[in-house]
């Protein structure tokens, strides 16, 4: 069985809450719906860290671009047909968190091609959210 990410001390309040929210959905998905494994999965598409040098921010941020990371991308991306969707695009938010106009894009893209894309800010919401596209 996986188990989230507790609580842990950081600067950025709102990012570890996203990440607790994150982290205990996803493993609710992993551990209630096995099908799901290696269909569902994170797209780790973070700014680069605040404690490196600006020249090293600067290698890092263009070795990413190079590699094909694209602003705006969805949390978590699964892989998995049902309905009238090809698959599902979920972002985690806090409570208050908005999405950036880059996320709004990538929202509306793909939706334009036939993907299901939701906004979550609890766990409950994610779980209820997962089941209704799993059933479709």
């Amino acid at each position: 069985m996986i188990t989230p990410v507790g609580d842990r001390p950081n600067k950025r309040k709102r990012r570890a809450d996203e990440d607790k929210i994150q982290s205990e959905s996803w493993c609710w998905l992993w551990n209630e719906h096995p099908e799901t494994r290696g269909l569902f999965f994170a797209c780790i598409n973070e700014t680069t860290p605040r404690n490196m040098s600006k020249k090293d921010q600067e290698i890092l941020g263009s070795m990413r671009k190079m590699r094909g990371i694209v602003a705006g991308v969805s949390d978590s991306i699964g892989l998995i047909p049902r309905g009238r969707f090809h698959g599902v695009c979920a972002e985690a938010k806090t409570p208050t968190g908005v999405q950036s106009e880059a996320q709004k894009l990538f929202q509306n893209r793909v939706e334009e091609q036939g993907y299901y894309y939701f906004i979550y800010r609890t766990v409950e919401e994610f779980k209820s959210k997962m089941e209704w596209y799993l059933n479709q």
